[in-house]
């Protein structure tokens, strides 16, 4: 029987270890997961009536793969979609929320940027390109296409809303690639932002599963946690916990992989995917490339603090009609955003006369702040809530979560660390990579990569009188079109 090893049980692993076992039925899939509970960073919890995430609280269906592997594990009755009605954005700015312009009216009628800096913004198309084989950060490309006001006041609080990094230091080309990809084509960023949103608007409130439009925000009755459980139970006995692998090797035609912990072991397979952390990347392949290897152990991160805070409805006098909220650089202290929970998804997130807000602390702009203990981190949390908001009354419900791990960061220069990687590990045929690391940070750019990792194992171990669940995912996904 072919085996396929898996190094990792967060989402990507398990997503790819699901769409392995579809394409390959007879192949066995192993996934080893060196932490006592599968999914990663990606958990919810039911605290006192309120779901909590712990990390990411939806997921862009910018590509079927998410929902496909939702219906796949028994989830079609969990599907939720975030609130239309609600989807306006705000950024705090020295003390005042500010509604992000996301549409023509709002944009001529913004308070947040100056009249020059709007007409600077309906310049943009008149912008020439970047000179060729320069690549540019998300600043650097903001400040050249937009302005320097827009980047300021726009552009950075999303980039530290998504990525929790440094608009100087952050690749265009690797982190926004489907902006960076309308430089120099006499394309828009601002026309291309309001047509995305015009799209979402037209599908209309409360879609089902199988009528979900691309671009929708989309997360589970009981949290996004139960994406990793669901995945993870119809797995079964392949998830192995408790399982830290510590190298693999070329063994014949195949792969050694060794495993420590308490049972530790030599497992063999044909094929191996390493869906881990860059640096563990690094650590199980000792005869990487060494200029490679020093790449993935040096990749930078960004560490996170988020914190679930529920309070009574009646406590909190400034309107809840959004998403939540950004922060500016010139905002003081490391909150960098805090998100509406229970406004995106009503009745499915707080009891019934509280709201919970869900608050992000640290990242590129303070990693120390990971390192502050629960009361300090509450009470700088709720210090920004009462300026912002106007609460001024002590929350009912706190929850605490720290992601030491952060992040990953990609720099100016990570897509050439990258193909780097690919081209070293293409050398092994049957080894692969993917995760959070390399080609997207969310939860759906996971599960398209475990998706396109899982079709290339497929012809590896032999997917031959399989290739209908290759044309199978098109077709099913056309439902979510």
């Amino acid at each position: 029987m072919r085996q396929v090893v898996i190094v990792g049980g967060g989402i990507a692993g398990l997503a790819c270890a699901r769409f392995v076992s579809d394409l390959v039925p007879s192949a066995r899939v192993v996934v080893l997961e060196a932490g006592q509970r599968a999914g990663g960073v990606l958990g919810s919890e039911r605290v006192r009536g309120f779901t909590c995430e712990a990390a990411a609280h939806a997921f862009l269906n910018a590509h079927p793969s998410t929902l496909e592997l939702a219906l796949r594990c028994g989830l079609d009755a969990q599907i939720l979609t975030g609130c239309e009605a609600m989807r306006r954005r705000f950024i705090l700015d020295r003390g005042r929320l500010r509604r992000f312009p996301d549409s023509p009216a709002t944009f001529l009628a913004s308070d947040l940027l100056s009249l020059k800096a709007r007409a600077r913004m309906l310049l943009e198309p008149l912008v020439g390109p970047a000179r060729a084989g320069v690549e540019e950060s998300v600043g650097q490309f903001a400040r050249r296409r937009l302005g320097r006001e827009a980047t300021q006041l726009l552009v950075e609080p999303v980039v530290t809303g998504i990525h929790a990094g440094d608009a100087e230091q952050l690749s265009v080309r690797a982190a926004l690639p489907h902006l960076a990809s309308l430089d120099g084509n006499g394309r828009s960023l601002l026309r291309a932002f309001l047509e995305a949103r015009r799209d979402r608007a037209e599908e209309g409130p409360g879609a089902s599963p199988v009528a979900i439009g691309r671009r929708r925000l989309v997360s589970f009755r009981d949290g996004m946690g139960a994406l990793p459980a669901a995945i993870a139970s119809s797995l079964g006995e392949s998830v192995e916990l408790g399982s830290p692998v510590r190298c693999v090797r070329r063994a014949g035609a195949g792969f050694a992989v060794e495993v420590g912990g308490q049972l530790p072991r030599e497992v063999r397979a044909d094929a191996v995917v390493l869906a881990v952390p860059a640096r563990q990347v690094a650590a199980c392949l000792p005869e990487i490339d060494a200029h490679v290897a020093r790449g993935l152990r040096e990749m930078p991160t960004a560490p996170l603090a988020t914190l679930a805070l529920g309070f009574r409805e009646a406590d909190v006098p400034h309107a809840l009609d959004g998403f939540g909220y950004l922060v500016t650089r010139r905002e003081p202290g490391w909150v960098l955003g805090v998100y509406w929970s229970s406004s995106v998804f009503p009745g499915h997130r707080a009891p019934e006369g509280h709201v919970l807000l869900q608050a992000i602390l640290g990242g590129a702009r303070d990693p120390g702040a990971v390192e502050r203990d629960d009361v300090e981190l509450v009470e700088h949390a709720c210090d920004q809530l009462r300026r912002a908001l106007g609460i001024t009354a002590a929350p009912v419900m706190v929850r605490t979560w720290r992601h030491s791990g952060g992040l990953p960061q990609y720099h100016v220069g990570h897509g050439a660390l990258v193909a780097a990687l690919e081209t070293e590990i293409a050398r092994h045929d049957g080894l692969f990579a993917l995760g959070s690391a390399f080609r997207g940070i969310g939860v759906n750019a996971c599960t398209a990569d475990a998706q396109r990792v899982a079709q290339q194992v497929a012809r590896i171990v032999g997917a031959r009188g399989h290739a209908d669940f290759a044309e199978g995912i098109p077709r099913a996904a056309a439902r979510f079109e």
